[in-house]
């Protein structure tokens, strides 16, 4: 990608499997998050063979690497609030704990902890079911801000 992303997932050997696009938006639709995506692919080249997800304050969008095409809408939607409750709980009440760089460091721990999980125990179905779960698994985490 021209730009880097918020987050990269990586094998050993540094291929990506994981682009995470982070957003502190709420209340987004399927629609949305396929437009931004498309404009996103407008610009910048994903590798191929990888997971992107976008990630925003209440809901994931999650496109598997068989869904490249740029008019596509997301192959799985899910409830960001169960995985991402615990981090916002963490700061206590605070009307910043749902911008854009709080959302970050709260994505960016809950890719830690999903890359360095002994098993699948504890990972939503659709983390399991998009194969999302078995890539990341053991992998590299990479920031834009952190390489």
């Amino acid at each position: 990608m021209s730009t880097q992303p918020d987050f990269t997932v990586e094998r050993a050997d540094g291929t990506p499997t994981l682009v995470v696009e982070v957003k502190g938006r709420s209340a987004t639709s399927d629609e949305w998050a396929s437009q931004f995506r498309r404009n996103l692919l407008r610009h910048d080249d994903m590798p191929k063979g990888t997971y992107f997800l976008l990630a925003c304050t209440d809901t994931f969008y999650l496109w598997g690497p068989k869904n490249g095409g740029a008019e596509t809408s997301p192959d799985f939607v899910a409830d960001a609030r169960p995985l991402l409750q615990p981090y916002f709980d963490s700061l206590g009440p605070t009307s910043e704990s749902s911008s854009g760089s709080s959302l970050k460091l709260f994505v960016y721990g809950w890719l830690s902890e999903l890359v360095n999980a002994p098993g699948p125990e504890h990972v939503p179905s659709w983390m399991k079911d998009s194969g999302l779960f078995d890539v990341v698994k053991g992998a590299r985490l990479r920031s834009a801000t952190r390489n």
